[in-house]
């Protein structure tokens, strides 16, 4: 008997009416794009064909597409600002396919085996109304943008379940590392692009003026995406190419440095030096050290030899300036030691359950005599401020867990688990210079761990190679 697999599982038939909804959909994310953020109509436009042509050709299943669409982010204003991903118009076909087909048994089994990673994002929409709620008692409140906060942890939650339920459903991470290798690639050859451009005179909004973003808009988050992906990429090609780097990471080490974000290189190698002095012996750890330094010698000679080739740009040159200069005098430096002392001073205020999600802005006046129009740029003291030591406990909680169980497993795994150990290292580093709360990315990294790390420790076929299923390897 042929197995059942829901609609959103299947290879999509490239049908007329799937044509035409498809491209009514691309048409509405082009036109959306144009008109709030008419700068990067290019990049949407080929993002939008580039995603059609890889659904014609390859025939791949909306839970790729998602894959895929992630990284493409734009921002639109409507009374408040929002970050939408063109995954996000993908999100709703899947889950009216389960309302639809009535799909309950599997979703009750998802509660039923990872329970704590659904509860968590519930705990957190919870605790953020909590938060929000009880501040009417004593002070105006912005609603629009207290909502937007809960808004956007409800569609992480379902960014967080519909993947869940991938993961079970295919029975092996193969495909999701390697759809999620082949984004990884398309947006650093995008953002090197745009980066070189940029410097040629056309600035097609690939770039924060000379700082990689990509697909993003912001260039912190494209390198938060970065660090994120090379974690993801160290796995693929360890399981299933038999090899630790490739043409992915040394792309996107390239990438994260031409961000020029100060958090995400710290972040960076913090967590290079974490995973160094957890898994490796003094011995290996040379080895460790040899091949960080043979990825970034050969990043920066790949970027090198493309200046001296074709034309005289200190492409390398402007990112390294400014990861390399943090100064106290700086006005970047000193506006974000404004906004964390006045978060801190908020929490100090109000330590239980702060003065209610997305009320920073709105309360600095309350602190300062005069409104901020920054949000904290530091997602602990964001959610310490805005939700108090309640929110803050429950938004760390799941990162504490995930490391331990990491820690926790076999000796076999060493490796892989000093890859997942650099990303919540780094990742969790840099939370200190961005907010990260609301980043899709990060929420689907979170689940791939909890799900990667349950199926090691039981050896289930879903972490192993799919060449071998039976046989630990050296991971």
């Amino acid at each position: 008997m042929k197995e059942y697999k829901p609609l959103y599982m299947q290879d999509i038939k490239i049908t007329k009416p799937i044509m035409i909804i498809l491209m009514l959909l691309i048409g509405l994310i082009v036109g959306l794009a144009v008109t709030y953020s008419p700068h990067s109509y290019i990049l949407y436009a080929a993002a939008g064909l580039t995603i059609w042509a890889v659904i014609v050709l390859r025939k791949i299943k909306l839970m790729e597409i998602i894959i895929l669409g992630l990284p493409v982010m734009f921002n639109i204003s409507i009374g408040i600002k929002l970050n939408i991903s063109i995954a996000d118009f993908v999100l709703p076909v899947i889950l009216f396919s389960i309302i639809v087909r009535g799909d309950y048994g599997a979703i009750r089994k998802i509660f039923l085996d990872y329970k704590g990673m659904v509860v968590y994002p519930f705990l957190l929409m919870l605790i953020v109304s909590v938060s929000l709620l009880q501040t009417f008692a004593y002070t105006e409140v912005d609603m629009p943008y207290g909502l937007s906060n809960i808004l956007k942890l409800g569609v992480n939650f379902f960014y967080v379940l519909m993947f869940l339920y991938y993961f079970q459903v295919e029975g092996n991470l193969f495909k999701f590392l390697k759809y999620w290798s082949a984004a990884s690639i398309f947006f650093s050859l995008i953002s090197l692009a745009g980066v070189v451009l940029y410097y040629l005179g056309y600035d097609l909004g690939l770039s924060y003026a000379f700082r990689a973003t990509g697909t993003f808009e912001d260039p912190n988050l494209a390198a938060a995406y970065c660090i994120i992906s090379i974690g993801f990429c160290l796995i693929y090609n360890r399981m299933y190419k038999q090899k630790t780097i490739g043409l992915n990471v040394i792309l996107l080490f390239i990438i994260l440095v031409l961000t020029a974000s100060r958090g995400a290189a710290v972040g960076f190698l913090v967590g290079c030096l974490g995973a160094a002095l957890m898994f490796y012996s003094l011995k290996n750890m040379k080895n460790l050290l040899r091949l960080i330094f043979y990825v970034a010698a050969g990043a920066l000679l790949f970027v090198s030899a493309l200046k001296l080739g074709l034309f005289e740009l200190d492409i390398v040159q402007n990112s390294l300036n400014r990861i390399s200069s943090v100064e106290s005098s700086d006005e970047g430096t000193q506006l974000r030691m404004l906004l964390w002392k006045t978060a801190f001073q908020m929490w100090a205020e109000n330590p239980i359950f702060g003065v209610g999600t997305g009320q920073y802005i709105n309360h600095t006046s309350n602190i300062l005599g005069y409104t901020l129009d920054n949000i904290p740029h530091n997602t602990y003291l964001a959610f310490l401020a805005e939700t108090g030591s309640a929110g803050f406990l429950i938004l760390v909680s799941l990162p504490c867990y995930i490391v331990f169980k990491i820690l926790s497993l076999s000796k076999s795994y060493k490796n892989l688990k000093a890859y997942l150990i650099f990303t919540m290292i780094a990742i969790g580093t840099q939370a200190f210079t961005i907010n990260l709360e609301n980043f899709r990315v990060l929420w689907v990294y979170l689940a791939f761990c909890v799900v990667f790390v349950k199926a090691l420790e039981r050896h289930s076929p879903l972490a192993t190679a799919r060449h071998n299923t039976s046989e630990k390897q050296s991971l």
